[in-house]
């Protein structure tokens, strides 16, 4: 696209976190851009403001394995490994990247890389 016209508008001062859906219309023409408001700082559980410490367990996916599923993991087996961990005292899961493929292009293939054009 191009820029006409070199108009200039306001945006509310405070816009609630979240998506937003600008619109402009002039004439017959319509034009949305998206806008995202992110809060100031990431979520810290209270725990941490307090100095409490926090363990957890990291995992793949594919590495938890069960009588449920075809031995590559599935999300029914991580519920199971959240119980678990969580009845034993522990706060969280670290778990691997699950984003999708690209099957067009095997030798790619990384939970790491994000399958959308607009990474990359």
């Amino acid at each position: 696209g191009h820029a006409t016209g070199g108009k200039a508008f306001t945006l509310p001062a405070k816009l609630p976190e979240g998506y937003h859906t600008l619109t402009l219309t002039q004439g017959e023409q319509r034009t949305h851009c998206r806008i995202i408001v992110a809060p100031k700082r990431c979520y810290e559980p209270q725990a941490l403001l307090t100095g409490q410490k926090l363990w957890g367990a990291c995992v793949q996916l594919y590495t938890l394995r069960s009588e449920k599923n075809w031995g590559i993991g599935d999300f029914g087996d991580l519920q199971s490994m959240l119980t678990d961990v969580a009845k034993r005292g522990g706060a969280f899961i670290g778990l691997n990247p699950i984003h999708a493929l690209y099957p067009a292009n095997p030798e790619s293939a990384s939970p790491y890389t994000p399958l959308t054009p607009a990474v990359g």
